[in-house]
């Protein structure tokens, strides 16, 4: 497991945010470099503490970005295999997934993920599920729209030709572009039900238990083992949420045992 270099990406987001807000609040640029350089520090303090095997420091210093609100899927990453080297699977599967739901095609982040996470966690994976969490929900939204364009293209150019100058080909062409945009389209509105509206929790606690009903009487389902991702709503107890299993089982589990990806 090896220790994710910065992204100059987030730097730079970082840099146009704190920039907006001082532009709002009139506080002078040196402030928001002072703050990127901070944030740039700290990782590198914490990469360093990884390479040392000083996990403990390293966790702790990556929970800082964490509490700035950083998001990143090298920070996420690192905070993972920080938490798999400390021996707690729970919170190393969970920080992973946020790492993937960023970063979908990452092969470490997904290598990792099959040595950390129950088997559960892929029984019911199907390869069309797969395909949908290939890409993330804002890539599949710029796929369709180019898609879109290109076929809208296509049928204008194909009905302001002349009639006798309409080629088939033209014509072919855009009734492909139309069958791809449904298909893209479609797989856009998979993926943001599956990464946008569906919510996904981890559960952190061996053997947290897994209830009929959302109180200590109610009969139990399972012992569910550290790591197991499972879909979450909010219930009227805050004590408690409502688990879905991916069979379409439903749940009730104590919300200190699983937080949200």
């Amino acid at each position: 497991m090896l220790v994710r270099r910065w992204l100059a990406h987030v730097v730079i987001c970082l840099t146009l945010v704190f920039g907006i807000a001082s532009g709002a609040s009139g506080e002078p640029e040196q402030s928001n470099l002072q703050t990127t350089a901070s944030v740039e520090q700290t990782f590198r303090e914490a990469n360093q503490a990884y390479r040392e095997k000083r996990f403990l420091e390293a966790q702790q210093l990556y929970e800082q970005l964490v509490e700035q609100g950083i998001v990143s899927a090298d920070l996420f990453y690192n905070l993972g295999t920080t938490y798999a080297q400390l021996g707690d699977s729970g919170r190393a599967v969970l920080y992973l997934e946020k790492a993937r739901r960023l970063a979908p095609r990452d092969r470490d982040i997904q290598a990792n993920l099959r040595l950390l996470e129950p088997p559960m966690n892929r029984a019911h994976e199907r390869l069309w599920h797969q395909l949908m969490l290939s890409l993330t929900f804002d890539e599949w939204l710029s796929v369709f729209f180019i898609v879109y364009v290109v076929c809208a293209l296509s049928w204008a150019a194909w009905f302001w030709r002349p009639r006798a100058q309409r080629s088939r080909l033209l014509k072919a062409s855009a009734i492909t572009l139309s069958v791809a945009a449904i298909v893209v389209g479609t797989c856009a509105g998979v993926s943001y039900y599956y990464t946008q509206a569906t919510r996904y929790g981890v559960v952190l606690t061996p053997g947290a238990i897994v209830r009929s009903g959302p109180a200590e009487r109610f009969s139990e389902l399972i012992r569910a083992p550290e790591g197991l991702k499972l879909g979450v709503e909010t219930y009227q107890d805050p004590d408690w949420k409502v688990v879905y299993f991916p069979d379409g089982q439903l749940g009730y589990i104590r919300s200190t045992d699983i937080p949200e990806i």
